[in-house]
């Protein structure tokens, strides 16, 4: 057997280069320690403002719960009508479960009204994020109708074989002629866009319209696109996905609890100013200055919204909205006061803002 010894000097040779490389390595650690951002930590109660990667497992843990505990998925199978009147029922048994922890009324317990002039933090529904940023609200529930994913998952949705989540299954493309098609493939010509909602790209074969086909992603998971509000690739486009993927949900409603409601169909509730997207907007954080003289409801039904008075967006964007909740509306209107109350909220909420404990 051969034994490989090393001098005294080879040994303290060997020590000093072990010596200097764990010395490197505690300097470079403290250096990085040092330059690393300071942790931050939400204390002011915005949603999703201070969270940054540096957030703990405990936050994360916190964040997914208060996101679980908003969220309430009605997990209905079934084709669209189906699923829609479990979507109804659902809604009409939180109802009644939110009746009966009140002993029956509406009438019990204070109110909780916003303080005059005090800014709140506007939340856009044209955010990607804006279900987590709502979270963080403990007066805003959401009740959503997941979209149902095909059981194989192979290959490019479409709504031709989906009786789930869209109501019709054929659809036809549409054509332009050559002046509309100008305006959506020359870059800046409308400020309505067309030319990054359609990615500049114009059919003008009208026999198109004869050929049934599937319903584009892209008319799932489209909003207007608006500098103050939604602004994907500096207004250019849309991000890849709505062109190619299915949204996550077909639809959604949202519960708040006393809030206010504005003539535009937004919401001021905890600290929040809900803004759902639409044609225009109200992003101004001010909550109206009359608030003892605004009309007050124990229920409000909001399908309002910006320039909802005139036929096109009445006809066209509330009247759909409308159509699916006609369930609940029916199963909660029990008297004939209270269809006259719906009635009155109704006209209150095209004129002015109202007061409401609950707002659906």
């Amino acid at each position: 057997m051969q034994l490989i010894t090393l001098s005294n000097r080879r040994w303290r040779f060997w020590l000093l280069i072990i010596a200097s490389l764990v010395l490197l390595v505690v300097i470079a650690a403290l250096l990085l320690g040092d330059a690393s951002p300071p942790r931050r930590h939400n204390v002011g109660g915005g949603a999703g403002t201070a969270a940054v990667a540096s957030r703990t497992f405990a936050d994360q843990h916190q964040q997914h719960q208060r996101e679980r505990d908003a969220v309430n998925y009605v997990r209905a199978a079934g084709n669209f009508a189906d699923r829609v009147v479990a979507f109804n029922a659902f809604l009409s048994s939180l109802r009644a479960e939110e009746l009966k922890r009140r002993g029956g009324t509406w009438s019990g317990g204070a109110w909780r009204r916003p303080a005059s002039r005090v800014p709140v933090r506007v939340v856009s529904g044209a955010s990607d994020d804006y279900l987590r940023a709502l979270s963080n609200y403990s007066r805003v529930a959401t009740v959503v109708l997941p979209w149902l994913q095909s059981g194989s998952g192979a290959g490019a949705w479409s709504s031709l074989d989906d009786a789930s989540n869209v109501p019709l299954q054929t659809y036809h493309e549409w054509t332009a002629d050559d002046m509309l098609c100008s305006w959506i493939e020359t870059p800046g010509t409308t400020g309505a866009k067309y030319d990054a909602v359609y990615r500049r790209l114009c059919n003008r074969n009208v026999d198109d319209t004869a050929r049934a086909s599937s319903l584009r992603p892209l008319f799932l998971n489209a909003k207007p696109i608006n500098a103050d509000m939604y602004w994907p690739n500096g207004g250019t486009s849309y991000p890849e996905h709505f062109y190619t993927d299915t949204p996550p949900h077909v639809f959604f409603a949202h519960i708040h609890r006393d809030a206010v409601v504005t003539e535009l169909g937004d919401v001021i509730t905890d600290g929040l100013k809900l803004v759902l997207y639409t044609c225009s907007q109200d992003v101004s954080p001010s909550v109206p200055s009359d608030l003892d003289s605004l009309p007050q409801y124990d229920e409000v039904f909001v399908v309002t919204q910006y320039w909802g008075t005139s036929v096109f967006h009445r006809m066209i964007e509330i009247v759909p909205r409308l159509a699916r909740f006609v369930d609940f509306l029916k199963a909660n209107a029990v008297s004939a006061s209270r269809r006259r109350k719906w009635a009155a909220v109704w006209r209150n909420c095209w004129k002015s803002s109202v007061w409401t404990r609950r707002v659906w």
